[in-house]
């Protein structure tokens, strides 16, 4: 990836276009633990010789890395993270 002039970073926000995922889950157990575009990213990166990037793995990624929000909707950094990603992406009120 790297060699070809790609960073991971670039690749992953691609999946989303740029703009985070926001949930809105009331409480932590509604929150998976994978879903559909971890699995995709899963197989895509396996078949590019990354190696422990099962679809958990990779649905943590995505919220370490800021891709999904899953922050329940009573959490106190979730209005913060919001108002971050409107600014970063330029669609704030």
């Amino acid at each position: 990836m790297q060699a070809g002039g790609n960073s991971l970073s670039a690749y992953l926000w691609a999946f989303v276009d740029g703009v985070p995922i926001v949930h809105h889950y009331q409480t932590h157990d509604e929150i998976p633990c994978s879903n559909a575009l971890a699995q995709k990213i899963s197989r895509q990166l396996k078949q590019a010789g990354f190696q422990f990037t099962g679809p958990v793995v990779v649905y943590s990624w995505l919220q370490a890395a800021g891709l999904i929000n899953d922050h329940e909707l009573g959490c106190f950094r979730r209005a913060a993270l919001l108002r971050k990603a409107q600014v970063a992406h330029g669609t704030e009120a």
